[in-house]
């Protein structure tokens, strides 16, 4: 189990998160800025990883790699363990990260002019790459409800419809 509760300063480490604030919010004075992005945490990997990470730079020569099998069914049975989902490891293909895997699969399934449904509130560049890739945004705003949010099941309906 990961800890959640120690602090960590990472200002003046090169991050791009605490070091670049300055730039990224065209402000002079950054020292109250409390900087809270999704994909850059501010707490410790597990002590699994980290372990993993060491016991691959034991050994001095870092070429280009493959990605192991076990990888994928690391992946597959988590998912079928967790989700009671079966994927077949030849399903399972990796990127190098979400965005250059979204804009993939929507340059593999739709076609220019086509309609590409998000939902909202989302990370800015789900609604960007399809834009850029000369898809036609639709958004179907979730619904915060008591303990999160919920779909508008009845504007996707709608938008499925429509095409």
């Amino acid at each position: 189990m990961s800890n959640f509760s120690t602090i960590y300063n990472r200002r003046n480490t090169f991050s791009v998160k605490w070091d670049m604030l300055d730039q990224i919010y065209s402000l002079e004075d950054t020292s109250d800025v409390l900087s809270m992005w999704i994909a850059d945490m501010d707490f410790a990997i597990a002590p699994v990883i980290t372990d993993a990470i060491h016991k691959r730079m034991e050994h001095p020569i870092f070429g280009y790699a493959i990605t192991p099998e076990e990888a994928k069914t690391a992946l597959s049975s988590w998912a079928l363990n967790k989700h009671q989902l079966a994927i077949d490891n030849e399903w399972i293909l990796f990127r190098q990260g979400v965005i250059p895997a979204m804009a993939e699969a929507i340059e593999l399934f739709t076609e220019l002019g086509d309609k590409v449904l998000i939902h909202t509130p989302v990370y800015p560049p789900f609604t960007s790459i399809p834009k850029n890739l000369g898809r036609e945004v639709i958004t179907c705003r979730l619904t915060e409800k008591d303990n999160g949010y919920e779909v508008d099941l009845n504007f996707l309906k709608s938008a499925y419809k429509k095409g």
